[in-house]
């Protein structure tokens, strides 16, 4: 399958969008279960009600672990600070934000889970 150009790429994976679509595509050297792992984690997240993708499903494609998920129209925190469209301040206060909301939700399921 032809992705055609990344939109992101990172140390572990290369992102691309596919007809509104996107595929998280690791790279071969991951671990064997790394999308499985991480597509969990993101989709504990999604249901604790924080705005992060909807995980549709792990396959392998083009012998690689893939990660299909929505697409969010928006830009990323990296994009932001790369434009100065807010203060390096004001991005860490908000991924500061987000990541306490994860914490307080992982919490707040915990004891009602027992």
């Amino acid at each position: 399958m032809e992705f055609g150009s990344p939109i992101a790429r990172g140390n572990t994976a290369d992102i691309y969008i596919c007809n509104d679509i996107i595929v998280k595509l690791f790279h071969e050297k991951s671990a064997p279960n790394e999308a499985l792992r991480e597509a969990r984690k993101q989709a504990f997240v999604y249901s604790c009600r924080i705005n992060v993708p909807k995980v549709w499903g792990v396959r392998k494609m083009d012998n690689r672990q893939a990660i299909i998920m929505e697409y969010i129209q928006g830009k990323t925190l990296g994009q932001m600070s790369q434009e100065e469209i807010r203060s390096l301040d004001d991005i860490l206060t908000l991924s500061v934000a987000v990541q306490q909301q994860i914490h307080y939700k992982k919490t707040v399921n915990s004891v009602w889970s027992g």
